[in-house]
């Protein structure tokens, strides 16, 4: 019997030095992947990496992510296996209260935080784009901010980083008294030729700093 113990106890502290490491090792992964940024990935090959399917459209759905403190869900666009588009969007806001003043706070947050992330430069005043039809258009308020809430108007942002890649937020309400942001990575420029980013970070002649 004193046999059968001496050649088992090594047997199981073997076992146990391997679950060890398994465990170890799958923390190890899980926490790689929470601490990527999902605009990071560069290929089909990473993304499937980590766990994601592609859809019959061809582009990747991340139902449930956070980016620079916002949970929120992504589509990621490929190009034969490249990253073509990243786009992250996030419920900002769900108030029964959504005024001009809240929404300018909710905006501000939300451009802070990506801007400060990513080291975007500070746009104070962003674009205002038609969000609904021309009719109901007609109301629409002279503070821009107001038309967001009211979903008359989308507000945009757009950079070059120093890198010289394209992206491009929006904060806009789809619903009554409800605001969201999105922010979209454009690697492939094909379909934005002749846009003009508000803010061009990228060193060149024409902007050396």
């Amino acid at each position: 019997m004193k046999i059968g113990k001496i050649v088992l106890l090594p047997m199981l502290c073997a076992f146990v030095i391997l679950m060890i490491t398994v465990v170890v090792a799958l923390l190890a992964g899980s926490e790689d992947k929470a601490t990527g940024s999902v605009f990071d990935y560069q290929n089909a090959e990473q993304i499937e990496a980590d766990g994601y399917t592609r859809s019959l459209d061809g582009s990747y759905s991340i139902q449930k992510i956070e980016a620079f403190s916002y949970i929120g869900a992504a589509k990621i666009k490929v190009s034969s296996d490249a990253v073509k588009a990243i786009c992250f969007t996030a419920v900002l806001s769900e108030s029964e209260t959504l005024d001009a003043a809240f929404a300018k706070k909710t905006a501000e947050n939300y451009v802070r935080a990506f801007s400060t992330e990513y080291g975007f430069s500070e746009i104070e005043t962003p674009i205002g784009v038609q969000y609904c039809d021309e009719e109901t258009f007609k109301s629409c308020p002279a503070d821009m901010y107001d038309a967001m809430a009211g979903g008359y108007l989308l507000l945009e942002y757009s950079y070059r980083d120093a890198g010289g890649v394209l992206w491009i937020a929006q904060v806009y309400s789809p619903a009554e008294n409800i605001i969201k942001g999105s922010l979209t990575k454009q690697v492939d420029e094909s379909d934005y030729a002749d846009f003009q980013p508000q803010i061009n970070m990228e060193k060149g002649e024409d902007n050396p700093k």
